[in-house]
């Protein structure tokens, strides 16, 4: 009997849309990356809100991407600090990465 082991994990590939457009792009490519961006930043608007968009954009692009982690639980708390990030509660993102920090060591020992 075969038994499967189910991890739960996200993969948030968003930030790569944001990236500028590069010369060297062929033109269609070009087309679709525009429209991918603005795509991606009318989901960041409905996520997080419209107002100062600008500055939510920037923050989600500083984050990059979200780093791959097999172990549930962390990606709750993960995902609740970059929120806190990208929204321009800075404070909030700090004291959680913290916290999270603390959790992960705690595991390892």
């Amino acid at each position: 009997m075969k038994r499967y082991r189910i991890f739960s994990f996200d993969f948030d590939s968003r930030a790569s849309s944001l990236e500028p457009i590069q010369e060297q792009w062929e033109d269609k490519v070009k087309e679709l990356h525009a429209q991918n961006r603005e795509n991606t930043i009318k989901g960041l608007a409905a996520q997080f809100g419209e107002q100062n968009l600008d500055i939510k954009v920037n923050n989600f692009v500083d984050l990059k991407f979200k780093p791959f982690s097999v172990a549930a639980f962390h990606n709750k708390f993960l995902e609740q600090i970059r929120n806190s990030y990208v929204v321009g509660s800075y404070y909030p993102a700090l004291t959680g990465a913290c916290a999270l920090g603390e959790r992960i060591l705690n595991h390892m020992v």
